[in-house]
């Protein structure tokens, strides 16, 4: 039994890595960082930090609920819960393409 839910949490740890990983390259591409803080593979909570860019941006709220809270819980059918941290303790400059407003 153990040695099954080894094997079960493995597989969930690998799959969230991999789904994390190509997130996180889309958010560095603005000057953001994505990472994971932990993960309860058996109740499906997992914690998240943005910081980088995200930490002063004021899209960082839609991007941990419309962007990595429903990609997570619709690619992982375990998790049930998505916290998101917000680090502020750097400031950064984004380098995509969006403007807050049009000069």
């Amino acid at each position: 039994m153990l040695c099954m839910e080894n094997e079960l949490e493995n597989r969930r740890s690998s799959d969230l890595s991999e789904l994390l990983e190509v997130m996180s390259a889309e958010v560095s591409k603005d000057g953001g960082t994505l990472t994971l803080v932990s993960a309860d593979y058996n109740t499906g909570v997992v914690s998240i930090s943005l910081g980088g860019a995200c930490g002063t941006c004021s899209l960082t709220g839609t991007t941990l609920e419309d962007g990595v809270k429903r990609i997570l819980t619709q690619r992982l059918d375990w998790v049930t819960e998505v916290v998101g941290v917000i680090d502020t303790s750097e400031e950064f400059e984004g380098t995509g393409n969006w403007l807050p407003y049009k000069l």
